[in-house]
């Protein structure tokens, strides 16, 4: 047991886990991969569509350990998070890096499949227990190894009980993430959802006044816990 006397405490490892949250399209995955100034090494979990297109960009001196992650049946699932094991074990072994899990609501349906008794009904809360137990341990032991961890995640919009729409949002995914994280970060863009039936352009390019002539993309951190890495 260690003992540490007022004013002291055991040293603060660098690192800590980022929530990445947006709308489809918004740069999610490009805003985590583009950290090689943070860390020259990435290990990235990929349970999104395919990120070659953004790897090749990739400047770290390190380079990228990839995997992709998907599964359908529950022997798929615990086959696949033993290979994010394997995964967050190399990671941590290296010391240092930044650890991108990409797509946490995709990442917590297959620990569900895997974790979650066999039954054709909707689960019941105590049968979460074991899911809940590997998803804590995987985010701590990850932010214990002062790794840079980066968590990108769809929104989830927020209903009252009355199942009336709040207007707000949060990640989606597993329910617990706010306890592990050290800073939430949403993104955004002016860029439109989805395309009128007729586009109407200005007679050069189709479709051309249907979009902003220089779409933004903003960054705006909603929860920020003190750490001084971030501040």
């Amino acid at each position: 047991m260690a003992h540490y006397k007022p004013g002291e405490s055991p040293p603060r490892k660098p690192g800590g886990i980022i929530l990445l949250t947006g709308m489809e399209k918004v740069g999610k995955t490009w805003f985590a991969v583009n950290s090689w100034d943070v860390s020259p090494r990435m290990f990235f979990a990929n349970f999104d569509r395919s990120a070659s297109h953004l790897i090749e960009k990739y400047e770290g001196k390190g380079g990228v350990e990839y995997e992709e992650f998907t599964a359908l049946t529950k022997q798929q699932a615990q086959s696949e998070l033993a290979r994010l094991d394997a995964l967050k074990a190399l990671a941590m072994s290296a010391g240092s890096g930044v650890f991108l899990l990409d797509n946490g609501s995709a990442w917590w349906d297959i620990i569900k499949v895997a974790k979650n008794p066999d039954n054709t009904g909707k689960p019941i809360p105590r049968e979460f227990a074991e899911a809940n137990t590997y998803a804590r341990d995987f985010m701590i032991t990850l932010e214990r190894s002062g790794l840079w961890v980066i968590l990108t995640s769809p929104p989830r919009e927020l209903w009252t009980g009355a199942r009336t729409s709040t207007g707000l949002f949060k990640q989606g995914g597993w329910g617990h993430t706010d306890f592990h994280i050290m800073s939430e970060i949403w993104l955004y863009t002016n860029r439109p959802v989805g395309a009128k039936p007729q586009p109407i352009g200005s007679g050069t390019v189709v479709g051309d006044m249907e979009l902003p002539l220089d779409p933004q993309y903003n960054a705006d951190g909603v929860l920020q816990k003190g750490y001084p890495q971030l501040e």
